[in-house]
């Protein structure tokens, strides 16, 4: 068995994985105001916006990563320490 057709049976239920080497283009969607934000970040940061969303993907990996091993997320401000509540996980990702 190759190594397509590995990724294809190990990811039934979408399209194939594809390497680590190969590219994909992707397009999404955006409304003005998520544009907006995106643009504006990406300028505060100098990241380019294809960077800045591969950062945010990354980061949600982790983040997703650690949730699953019941870690939590700590935010200190101001001496004081309040723990962040993440979305997912059928919870409500609107609040």
């Amino acid at each position: 068995m190759d190594e397509s057709t590995e990724a294809t049976d190990v990811n039934q239920s979408g399209p194939p994985l594809v390497g680590e080497d190969d590219e994909q283009r992707i397009v999404v969607t955006l409304s003005a105001e998520a544009y907006n934000k995106l643009k504006g970040t990406a300028d505060r940061t100098h990241l380019s916006v294809a960077d800045l969303v591969k950062n945010g993907l990354a980061l949600a990996d982790w983040l997703e990563d650690e949730n699953s091993r019941g870690s939590q997320l700590l935010i200190k401000r101001g001496g004081r320490l309040r723990e962040v509540n993440l979305p997912g996980r059928g919870e409500d990702s609107s609040r």
